[in-house]
């Protein structure tokens, strides 16, 4: 009975005489010469920071989002009354007053300063009431950098009246985030009944959830008001157990999946799938070569078209939604080596787009072996973050002033809307598998691995 694991036959080429064109030494010059490119193009010192929208809507950031829901979990499970009563939400959750700090941490605008505040008013009010000083720094710097920027405008400009009038929207834009601090500040001393209807029903047509928050404070409605605002905490609160209880599994799963794999590998047991001489046939090595350069051209190519239209027009959607819709098709460029007269049948056992011969069946066992791995790779994985850890820890111990790190990615996820948050996973975690897998592993491995040891050309 044949292996089902054994790696498929390459398809024998009616034309053995291929074209060698352009030759590999060109191939490999380019895609140097394109990642140095493509490097130095992720390196050019950043534009300076547009200032904050002036539509508290455009504000709602993440991390604001789930500390909302962390707060309201905390108020349910502190709740005298209702079905947690008596649970302690303090110490089961964490000091509100060191919740209320934490969240601070992960504020910068005048804006999100306030609703910080706002959130803090629910659960730790003198907390609350200390934010509010830094509100009102937050938005003294805002106007002092406002200022200077209307110094810096060059007089002679065609666009000094957009300018200064954009200039005059966000002061103005400040001065009611100041009003509405005062508010808040109003309400925290003298209660709920200190604001008027219309001064509430502002609050919450400007600040969402943020403002129902806030109003709970010293409310005779609170516990009504306050039960779909702790339904979505708790949801918060479960989701995260679920997601602690399946770490935990799957790291003690990874443990002995681990621990099985070095004795079996000791035992001879584990034995080496991917031969030495599997690749392309010879003849087809240049053409998975120049797969990487049109790769790396298309991506310049549409990266550079992209930031010119998203500069110049208004398109309507999110930035981060049309870069995702322009660069997903650059995935075809890994039907190049068709292009160049390769069949498909030596493509697809190139790239891996097979099931090692089992059909569907082999396809599950494929997802269901590749699972395993992972699991099995959490200990060097965990290893790996400890270790980032530490390293972490002692720069701060050396540099003191050193900014924690940050990832842009991370951070347009974070601040962005869902939709915009949900193209950029979408591109960090499907687009940019596929072809590192496709375009990478696929092609590019597959050339090397035909004249090099496997691990060598991994490496």
């Amino acid at each position: 009975m044949p292996d089902p694991y054994d790696q498929p036959e390459f398809a024998d080429p009616a034309h053995q005489d291929l074209p060698h064109r352009p030759i590999p030494v060109l191939a490999w010059i380019a895609a140097i010469l394109l990642t140095a490119i493509a490097f130095s193009l992720n390196h050019l010192p950043e534009p300076p920071l547009e200032a904050p929208p002036t539509d508290p809507a455009q504000a709602d950031t993440l991390p604001l989002r789930i500390a909302a829901n962390q707060v309201m979990a905390i108020d349910a499970l502190s709740s005298d009354t209702g079905p947690f009563s008596g649970m302690g939400g303090a110490a089961a959750m964490g000091d509100p007053t060191q919740i209320t700090e934490q969240i601070e941490t992960q504020v910068a605008s005048p804006l999100e300063h306030l609703r910080a505040a706002m959130l803090s008013a629910a659960i730790a009010p003198e907390a609350a009431a200390e934010m509010l000083t830094r509100v009102d720094e937050s938005i003294d710097e805002s106007i002092e950098a406002l200022d200077a920027r209307a110094t810096q405008i060059n007089p002679t400009t065609d666009e000094l009246e957009t300018e200064l009038d954009n200039i005059e929207k966000e002061i103005a834009y400040l001065f009611a985030l100041r009003a509405e601090a005062d508010q808040l500040a109003n309400l925290l001393e003298n209660g709920y009944d200190a604001l008027t209807d219309d001064q509430r029903a502002a609050l919450t047509a400007r600040h969402k959830r943020y403002a129902e928050i806030a109003l709970l404070h010293d409310n005779p409605n609170r516990e009504t008001l306050a039960a779909p605002l702790h339904a979505n905490g708790l949801r918060l609160i479960a989701a995260i157990g679920g997601a602690i209880a399946l770490l935990a599994v799957a790291g003690i799963t990874g443990f002995v999946l681990f621990i099985l794999a070095v004795i079996f590998t000791a035992s001879g047991k584990m034995k080496w799938r991917l031969a030495d001489s599997v690749g392309p046939a010879p003849q087809h090595t240049n053409a998975f070569l120049e797969t990487f350069p049109v790769f790396m051209i298309a991506l310049l190519a549409v990266s550079v078209l992209g930031g010119v239209l998203v500069s110049t027009v208004n398109l309507g959607i999110p930035d981060q939604v049309f870069q995702a819709l322009i660069i997903w098709p650059l995935l075809l460029c890994a039907l190049w080596p068709v292009a160049r007269g390769v069949p498909f049948a030596d493509l697809r056992a190139a790239l891996g787009w097979h099931a090692n011969g089992a059909g569907q069946l082999g396809i599950l066992k494929e997802l269901a072996m590749g699972l395993v791995g992972y699991c099995a790779g959490l200990p060097i994985v965990a290893v790996g973050l400890a270790l980032t850890l530490f390293f972490l820890f002692i720069q701060s111990l050396i540099f003191t002033d050193a900014a924690p790190p940050s990832h842009p990615g991370v951070e347009s996820m974070l601040d962005g809307t869902l939709i915009s948050s949900l193209a950029l996973y979408s591109l960090a975690c499907l687009w940019a598998p596929i072809v590192e897998e496709t375009i990478f592993r696929g092609s590019l491995f597959a050339h090397l691995r035909r004249g090099w040891h496997p691990v060598l050309a991994a490496l």
